[in-house]
């Protein structure tokens, strides 16, 4: 098809509530800007810029309503820009569009007799275009997930290795993340003989990468043994809360290793650090992808705790950075170069799915005994009946940590929880 019979004299333009305009078009000029995010350094030349996607393209229209009633259609039409909501147009040359309306001006012109200008701006709206469900965020989650733990080995690649002390200083750091993951996530493998098998695999790993490791030498290995470190033990349950506290621990006890004075060992430590705490941030995304939530008080629970840990997270190393912002250029530490976007991405991810899970779940109902009672017939009373293969039975033993002989009887007094 030619270009002649692909473009259209007219453009039709159908208002939020239904109001159906057709009008002359001649030309135009859209407008579409990138969103970059502009950093300025102290000290440095020039700025940072990360590039962040597209900004809405503005579309400035003029139209024209002619003929003998082009006063009457220009009237009604004044009148449509002001419902709320969008419009349907379909443009002369780019076809079917849905924009927002932001401005418009009519020219009056009593001179003019059969024509009446409007000149409009439009912008298209960022629509999401279908409900997305739970388990397609949470693959999204683990995909960006693997694009942070790539973005983490690329820390490494700044690592300073020319000298003796700098690679000891590499060595020591990343001992110390190691030591730090086999005193507290190691720990949830214990139970899970495959798991902890591979985690002993991975730790080894390590150490010999670590061995091997000299001047002019490349982090790959390291990055890879610490990433298997640091994500196996995620596989352990589907209970974020359990899985979660280990890497908070995890994400304290690193905090304990930033430099408090700056040097070219200390640089190498702060890089490592960095690498550490970015692991902890792709272990936690991952826990969140995979974790089964019960009630509505659980979700807002894992939201409080991933916001804190990210910032918490976040800050630890900016802090170390502002330690080496006196140096010159080629001597300062910047945080989060490699890693930042992608970071607030898969947690901006991570947010996303646990709403969608917000309103799927039950209220957590809290009940204290007058009497003693036992969980069978709590069961019944409260969820109907103990559900099939007695899964109402198992949720409630499960989520009020029951056993021994309270499994048989509760005691007056005791508060449980059941899901409503």
């Amino acid at each position: 098809m030619s270009w002649d019979n692909e473009v259209k004299s007219q453009i039709i333009l159908k208002s939020p509530d239904g109001n159906k305009f057709e009008a002359l078009w001649q030309k135009d000029t859209r407008t579409t800007e990138k969103h970059l995010g502009i950093f300025e350094i102290p000290k440095f030349t020039g700025n940072i810029v990360q590039d962040m996607g597209l900004k809405s393209t503005v579309y400035p229209l003029t139209i024209f309503f002619d003929g003998m009633y082009h006063h009457f259609y220009a009237s009604k039409f004044d009148r449509a820009c002001r419902e709320v909501g969008q419009w349907e147009v379909v443009h002369p040359v780019l076809g079917s569009l849905i924009l927002q309306l932001v401005s418009w001006e009519e020219n009056i012109d009593a001179i003019e007799e059969n024509i009446t200008e409007f000149k409009t701006q439009w912008i298209e709206p960022a629509n999401q275009e279908r409900l997305i469900s739970p388990e397609e965020f949470a693959s999204s989650i683990l995909s960006k997930a693997q694009t942070l733990i790539e973005d983490s080995a690329a820390i490494l690649s700044q690592l300073r290795a020319d000298a003796y002390a700098v690679v000891n200083a590499t060595i020591n750091i990343i001992n110390s993340v190691g030591g730090a993951m086999n005193s507290i996530v190691q720990e949830l493998t214990a139970t899970k003989a495959l798991l902890y098998e591979s985690y002993q695999t991975a730790k080894a790993a390590l150490n010999s990468a670590l061995a091997n490791y000299g001047i002019g030498s490349e982090p790959d290995d390291i990055a890879t043994a610490s990433t298997e470190m640091a994500t196996i033990p995620t596989q352990t349950s589907t209970s974020f809360a359990d899985r979660f506290s280990y890497y908070e621990r995890l994400t304290n006890n690193l905090s304990e290793f930033a430099p408090i004075i700056t040097s070219d060992e200390n640089y190498n430590t702060v890089i490592g650090l960095e690498f550490g705490m970015t692991l902890s941030l792709v272990a936690v995304a991952q826990i969140t992808a995979t974790s089964v939530f019960r009630s509505r008080s659980e979700v807002i629970s894992a939201i409080e705790k991933i916001t804190k840990i990210l910032n918490d997270t976040i800050n630890a190393v900016e802090e170390v950075q502002e330690i080496f912002g006196d140096l010159r250029i080629d001597q300062q530490y910047y945080s989060n170069t490699k890693t930042y976007t992608t970071i607030i991405e898969v947690f901006t991810l991570c947010l996303q799915y646990l709403t969608s899970q917000f309103y799927n779940l039950k209220v957590e109902k809290r009940i204290k005994l007058k009497k003693a009672r036992s969980p069978i017939e709590i069961t019944v009373t409260e969820y109907g009946s103990l559900g099939l293969n007695d899964i109402n039975y198992d949720l409630f033993l499960e989520s009020n940590e029951l056993t021994g002989n309270e499994i048989l009887l509760l005691p007056a007094g005791k508060e449980v929880i059941v899901y409503v």
